[in-house]
């Protein structure tokens, strides 16, 4: 898969909900698994591939129509992308999460997740949203 890079503009679209998963869209979701190991990424969205759904991925493991249910604390962390090379800034996020998601067999599950975790989570819900960590920079 190719990753798109700043300026395309399909970044700044909001997802779809995923509607259902069948063999394409869990190919799909295989494939960002595998180009993120590829890329050593802490995580992937779909909007960044050029895909309409509200997914990303961390290695090993897929978040279907993620959902953030709670946020609390402060963590300040420098972050980087893979659709805006080069680029690393600092931002503030919430230091856990309380998320609702999909897995790939079609459970349901609510983690709570701190750290680096919560923070990856958090920037690839952004991405969900069309929001770039950039515009989250310095606010």
């Amino acid at each position: 898969m190719r990753v798109l890079t700043v300026p395309n503009e399909f970044l700044r679209r909001v997802a779809a909900p995923l509607a259902r998963l069948d063999g394409e869209s869990s190919a799909k979701i295989r494939e960002m698994l595998s180009t993120l190991a590829r890329l050593k990424g802490a995580g992937l969205a779909a909007p960044q591939v050029g895909w309409d759904a509200r997914v990303f991925v961390t290695p090993g493991r897929a978040y279907l129509n993620p959902r953030i249910l709670a946020a609390a604390g402060t963590s300040i962390g420098e972050e980087g992308c893979l659709s805006i090379p080069g680029v690393v800034g600092r931002v503030d996020r919430a230091s856990f999460v309380r998320l609702e998601y999909w897995d790939l067999s079609g459970r349901q599950h609510t983690d709570t997740l701190h750290g680096l975790a919560a923070r990856v989570a958090q920037h690839e819900i952004d991405h969900l949203d069309g929001i770039l960590f950039t515009d989250r920079m310095g606010a």
